[in-house]
């Protein structure tokens, strides 16, 4: 049995460094045999999984505390939206997830580029005079 879980999106004017997956589940052989991540794939379905490889992967361990996954940082460096997918339980025909939670840390998305001017060597006949100084700047000599 597949369990899809939906994707999870932390915000519309940001993203995060995700630093581990927080899974609490079971009881026994209704514990999830395996979670795959995909990190900003958006809109999958079960027909798309068969052909995508997930961002990582964990073996989901039994027992009755929240298991916590620290996933590969270089992997997950700026996350805009997660999905979890659960292929089989360990056993039973279903699976249960009682608490899925993340670790990371959040930070605001530019949505606008920043533009630059470098100059290796500034030339000031390339630059309009400023109105109002009265100063006579010169080049200076070469």
């Amino acid at each position: 049995m597949c369990i899809w879980f939906p994707t999870f999106t932390p915000s519309s004017t940001g993203s995060v460094k995700l630093r581990a997956l927080l899974l609490k589940a079971g009881p026994a052989d209704q514990t999830p045999a395996k979670v795959s991540l995909y990190s900003n794939v958006d809109h999958l379905d079960f027909s798309d999984i068969a052909g995508l490889k997930p961002t990582q992967e964990f073996n989901v361990a039994q027992g009755r505390e929240v298991g916590e996954y620290h996933v590969m940082s270089a992997k997950f460096p700026s996350v805009t939206s997660i999905t979890l997918f659960f292929p089989a339980s360990q056993g039973a025909d279903t699976t249960r997830v009682y608490y899925v939670g993340f670790l990371g840390q959040w930070s605001e998305r530019r949505t606008e580029p920043i533009v630059t001017v470098y100059e290796s060597k500034p030339n000031l006949a390339d630059h309009e005079k400023i109105q109002g100084l009265q100063s006579n700047f010169s080049a200076p000599p070469t």
